[in-house]
């Protein structure tokens, strides 16, 4: 019975460090370069970002963008409507781009990283083809 369950278990473990799939991959780029398939993968149950090492800079223009009037009440209205529109991405890319790429040492972008930094690949741009190389190297 010990020796089936010390079976049981190894297997268990082998098939949790050897997932077919990564808990998560975040793929960092630049305004130049914009990734594809996030809800592809998304819809297949692994946590995606699409960040932008120009995030803040990206936000900054877009919240400084189109303001109509000068009068501070109804600025302060604008720029808070604005912000209720932030998405996810947008708040993670203010800061998790900067930070992760110090962390891991990445040298450039685009980069894929896997399960945050246990992997990661370069020139990736494509969330399946991240999956698919994730894959292959298990």
């Amino acid at each position: 019975m010990r020796s089936l369950i010390a079976i049981l278990v190894g297997i268990f473990v082998s098939g949790v460090a050897y997932s077919s799939q990564p808990s998560m991959i975040i793929i960092i780029t630049h305004n130049d370069v914009e990734t594809t398939n996030l809800d592809t993968l998304r819809q297949m149950g692994v946590n995606s970002y699409s960040l932008n090492i120009h995030g803040p800079n990206n936000l900054l223009k877009r919240l400084n963008t189109g303001n109509t009037t000068t009068d501070e009440v109804l600025l302060r209205q604008q720029l808070l409507q604005k912000l209720s529109t932030i998405t996810e991405e947008e708040r993670l890319s203010f800061f998790r781009p900067s930070i992760l790429i110090k962390e891991l040492g990445i040298t450039k972008l685009p980069v894929a990283i896997y399960n945050n930094g246990e992997e990661v690949a370069y020139g990736v741009t494509d969330f399946l083809d991240a999956l698919d190389i994730w894959e292959k190297t298990r």
